[in-house]
């Protein structure tokens, strides 16, 4: 489907750049086909000389979590968040016993804030490794660190994966010179999240592979051809072309002042995936307004990353700074296509509905209270430049509507009574994304507690 969209982009008029270090040489010739040979220039940028040592073990990464060592450099990948969570609960108990940030955990389900602090970390651990004062430190993550972190490991320890995820993962060892050594344990509870027939596939391959070299551009499209055959691409991308002209088909029976064809009759969903935005109100930066506080020490609580809780009517409103909001929140991927994704938001706003409905909040656009106006019209005449996103809280007769109407942006308190719903450094709690009727309101640790 990718290739029929840009090839479309392509056909009239367009450029596209599509840059890839692991493309099969299959999907490859599906670009050729649907945007034919004159429309496509491959360049090949060769990388420096690079030999990454590649060890198999037919055994579970999570059961052997204890055979890692602590004085390592290293990089730990699962792919799923419990099971990188649990690895990273494991491993912080035997080799960060004093909290010294040696141990950390990055996933998808963590706010940009949060990884922003933990990329710090790894900075700082890769400068004394590099000065060789390190006494070891660990990265435990999912797939959400496979690219977009410019770091260099001696050793990775991953879970298979699809051969192209793979390579990605092996990517974040050996760089600048550096040795890296590779171990990649090939028992899995389940293919998921991945598709089933590509890592069997792949497993195959990965059983043969002794090192990989990343300057030998021919051999790592050779071990992606050997796994992404034509016929299995034509597989996987069936799905995604029949949805490609289901919505061709529906844009060209839209026409100008008549209803929108009726989406029911073509079977298809037009907004098949996309994310819900979720940011988490971290309860110490909650200040509870009152007519004592002054405007000015308001705005300034606000550009300092607080938020102001206040009542209106029968309704609690939160104000807090556009840029606290983009800090404080993450992406929840929803498809409609698959269940599992859709699943978890529902199971995160049930399982808060049931426990905590106090805690979760929507954007509102009807913001012009008294309040708001107060610091807005402040903020113009100190030359303050501010944006107020405004939140209030649902009832419970809302939560059914949230379940089946996802929105662009919600928010939601990071603990709620006796229930920890985020804890900074270690993400959203995934207990709160499981199908479970009773989620467990015990508090984490507070040694993660952001300081």
């Amino acid at each position: 489907m990718l290739a029929r969209v840009i090839c479309s982009i392509v056909k009239a008029g367009g450029l596209v750049i599509f840059a890839t270090a692991t493309l099969p040489g299959s999907i490859k010739e599906k670009f050729i086909e649907l945007c034919g040979d004159d429309n496509v220039r491959e360049i090949t940028v060769k990388g420096p000389a690079r030999q990454v040592a590649v060890n198999t073990v037919d055994a579970s990464l999570i059961e052997n979590i204890d055979t890692i060592s602590c004085n390592d450099f290293s990089i730990v990948i699962l792919n799923t968040v419990d099971r990188a969570y649990n690895a990273y609960i494991r491993l912080r108990e035997r080799c960060d016993k004093d909290d010294e940030g040696k141990v950390v955990l990055i996933h998808s389900l963590m706010t940009r804030g949060d990884r922003e602090e933990v990329y710090r970390k790894i900075s700082n651990a890769e400068n004394l490794r590099n000065s060789g004062k390190s006494t070891g430190f660990i990265l435990v993550g999912t797939q959400a660190i496979e690219v977009g972190i410019d770091f260099s490991f001696d050793k990775l320890y991953t879970e298979l994966s699809p051969m192209d995820s793979l390579i990605q993962r092996i990517g974040r060892v050996g760089r600048r010179g550096i040795k890296g050594e590779v171990t990649i344990f090939t028992k899995l509870e389940s293919p998921a999240p991945y598709n089933d027939e590509v890592i069997n596939v792949t497993h195959g391959q990965v059983n043969r592979l002794k090192t990989i070299d990343f300057s030998d551009v021919n051999a790592i499209s050779g071990l992606l051809d050997n796994v992404y055959t034509r016929d299995l691409v034509e597989k996987i991308s069936s799905k995604g072309d029949e949805l490609f002209y289901k919505s061709i088909d529906y844009l060209e029976n839209l026409h100008l002042f008549a209803y929108p064809p009726d989406e029911e009759t073509y079977e298809f969903l037009i907004r098949p995936s996309y994310y819900v935005e979720v940011v988490i109100l971290d309860a110490d930066k909650l200040i509870h307004y009152d007519t004592n506080i002054s405007t000015d020490k308001v705005l300034t609580q606000l550009k300092n990353g607080h938020c102001i809780r206040y009542e209106i009517g029968n309704k609690v409103r939160i104000l807090c700074d556009e840029n606290t909001i983009h800090m404080n929140m993450f992406k929840l991927s929803i498809s409609e296509l698959r269940e599992e994704p859709l699943n978890r938001y529902r199971n995160l706003i049930s399982n808060l509905g049931n426990i905590a409905s106090q805690s979760i909040y929507l954007l509102t656009f009807n913001a012009r209270d008294e309040l708001a106006i107060i610091l807005i019209n402040r903020a113009k005449e100190m030359n303050m430049h501010i944006d107020i996103f405004a939140f209030e809280n649902i009832n419970e007769n809302e939560i059914n509507r949230l379940l089946w109407n996802p929105p662009p942006l919600i928010a939601i308190l990071d603990e709620a009574g006796n229930l920890e719903i985020y804890q900074h450094y270690m993400g959203l709690n995934t207990e709160l994304i499981k199908p479970s009727q009773q989620v467990t309101t015990k508090k984490r640790s507070r040694r993660s507690r952001k300081r």
